[in-house]
């Protein structure tokens, strides 16, 4: 006779190697970042995803630490990291973490998707969010999906450099190739979101991030004002350069005296700004298809901008 043992469990989906501590199988981003820590000398550290994960309400914390580097790839297929993250917190969170690579690859049948499910209007409700002085990061070539739908001006936002700056700000950051939009149906009110601790330069102001060659595409909100990059006090030399804004379906506002923009610089102590190349328009990312279409109620004193600055004109490059 024999005896068939059926063993179930949680599928490992992340893989860490060449930590001091925390290499080896985990369930989630999440786990893998607390195996690993912040005490790694030195260290430089391969996170490889290896299947969906189904990350904690909490999310994926990854502090100071003071390794040399972290990658994070896909190997074996598409994937996503996904959750629905407690209102006013981020999916991934870089908590004055430094030097990691997020690289989605797209090449090889490897890809990745960054998803925060959840619908808030909650302040600080985003997928990643850059905070504490998180300095010389990459996000590349990833789907960073969210549904905050906080109007402008408000923290949160698929993707949000915050504030609580130690002593540099979040600094020298890089957001490109990235296709960044909506978590399925419900669409964020805001894809990229600036705010910051200062606007002093070298100092605890935002400075020196990249946001190039993204498609970022569907934020609207009918009932709040709404941006594809919100940027505000507290941010200064930034560039955003040769991305592609679309609506893939026309948009109808219910409320009256809103604005919807696409690229929003208001901050007048902010300096050198770069804005060139960016196309805006369409309804996919070649900026072709039907119009993009925002449809206002019949009497109402909205907006559309394409792009709004509000600035110290000789810092505009």
């Amino acid at each position: 006779m024999f005896l068939a043992i059926l063993v179930t469990g949680i599928k490992a989906q992340v893989n860490v190697s060449g930590a001091i501590t925390g290499n080896g199988s985990h369930a989630s981003l999440s786990a893998a970042a607390v195996a690993i820590g912040t005490s790694q000398s030195g260290a430089v550290i391969q996170i490889t995803i290896t299947g969906n994960t189904t990350e904690p309400a909490t999310g994926a914390v990854f502090g100071a630490g003071n390794w040399a580097s972290i990658s994070i790839q896909p190997s074996g297929g598409a994937f996503k990291i996904e959750g629905a993250v407690n209102a006013g917190l981020p999916l991934i969170d870089f908590n004055g973490a430094d030097n990691i690579t997020i690289d989605g690859l797209n090449s090889g049948g490897n890809s990745l998707t960054i998803s925060n499910t959840t619908v808030s209007s909650t302040s600080g409700t985003s997928t990643i969010r850059f905070q504490g002085d998180a300095t010389n990061n990459t996000i590349i070539r990833c789907s960073i999906l969210g549904s905050s739908t906080m109007a402008t001006g408000t923290n949160g936002g698929n993707i949000w450099f915050g504030a609580a700056a130690v002593s540099t700000g979040n600094d020298g950051n890089t957001i490109s190739t990235c296709n960044i939009g909506p978590a399925g149906s419900n669409l964020p009110s805001k894809c990229i979101y600036f705010s910051g601790s200062s606007n002093t330069n070298p100092g605890t102001a935002n400075s020196g991030i990249s946001i190039t060659n993204n498609n970022i595409y569907d934020f609207f909100s009918a009932t709040a004002n709404s941006a594809g990059i919100d940027l505000n006090s507290g941010t200064t030399n930034i560039t955003i350069t040769s991305n592609r804004f679309y609506q893939s379906n026309p948009r109808t506002q219910t409320a009256t005296g809103l604005s919807h923009r696409v690229i929003s610089i208001n901050n007048t102590s902010g300096v050198g700004y770069t804005v060139n190349s960016n196309t805006i328009g369409g309804s996919n990312n070649t900026n072709s298809g039907s119009a993009y279409g925002i449809v206002f109620p019949t009497t109402t004193t909205s907006s559309f901008i394409p792009i709004f600055l509000k600035i110290i004109l000789n810092h505009l490059v």
